[in-house]
């Protein structure tokens, strides 16, 4: 009778096997289902929605298009669809992502569109600097021009420098190259490429990358003391020789300047 009692009793504290076999099968069977035989896929999912990932590959397959076609009003449109707080900024921003991670032809198409988007939303037009005009400059400062040179080539040629002062101006950042490159009508170019070199050192970089200044602006950061060689586009002439000028300011004390150089057809 007692045995009978005790049997009994194990067998209630023996936990339910077949429940928690129930629930493996159960879990590994959705999991089959949902990861392999129909997982879910998503359709038309709006571009906003996207991982930052795949928004920059959407806005690079958008610039890349717009190199193709140059339909403008079209890719502002499809750019628009990603919703972001400052669309210019953003593609500034990758096209300088992109130009670090060696991709230049990236860079070239995102600088490009950014720079289009930027003359799309009514920016006014970039004009001639004066003295005391010149992009990064604070009013007073001295803007030396220099020698100018040779009249612009045919509209085909390769970009050539046709302006370059000396930036006298101690609110700006010493040593600063600013160039601006623009087309045979003074138009502003954005995406054309610049090589700098000097003793050891090797930069590429882009134009168009600041949209906010000029679609064909870019700078470049000189260190005072260094010579530097700088050629602009396919087949232009190298430029050597640049170096931050030495400024001297209203009380006598000398400081490093930067160059502003304009290029052209």
């Amino acid at each position: 009778m007692e045995d009978d009692y005790l049997e009994r009793d194990e067998r209630r504290r023996q936990p339910p096997w077949y429940l928690l076999t129930g629930l493996l099968l159960g879990l590994g069977l959705g999991l089959l289902i949902s990861l392999v035989i129909s997982p879910v896929t998503y359709k038309d999912t709006a571009p906003a929605a996207l991982a930052e990932e795949y928004k920059a590959d959407y806005r690079l397959s958008i610039a890349r298009v717009y190199q193709a076609n140059l339909d403008i009003e079209r890719a502002s449109q499809r750019i628009a669809l990603l919703q972001d707080a400052a669309p210019v900024e953003s593609l500034a921003a990758q096209a300088q992502q992109a130009l670090s991670a060696g991709n230049e032809q990236a860079a070239r198409a995102l600088a490009s569109l950014a720079s289009a988007l930027s003359d799309l939303s009514a920016k006014p037009p970039a004009s001639t600097p004066a003295a005391s005009s010149t992009p990064g400059t604070a009013p007073g400062a001295t803007v030396t021009p220099e020698a100018a040179a040779s009249p612009s080539p045919p509209t085909d040629g390769p970009f050539v420098i046709v302006d370059r002062q000396q930036v006298c101006d101690a609110a700006q950042t010493p040593g600063l190259l600013q160039i601006e490159v623009r087309d045979s009508n003074g138009t502003p170019v954005p995406g054309i490429q610049i090589n700098v070199a000097w003793d050891g050192g090797l930069d590429t970089f882009f134009t168009g990358l600041k949209p906010a200044i000029s679609a064909g602006y870019a700078d470049f950061q000189m260190t005072p003391g260094v010579s530097y060689s700088l050629r602009v586009g396919d087949g232009g002439a190298t430029l050597n020789g640049l170096s931050a000028p030495e400024c001297v300011d209203s009380n006598g004390n000398t400081f490093s300047g930067g160059l502003y150089l304009v290029f052209g057809k």
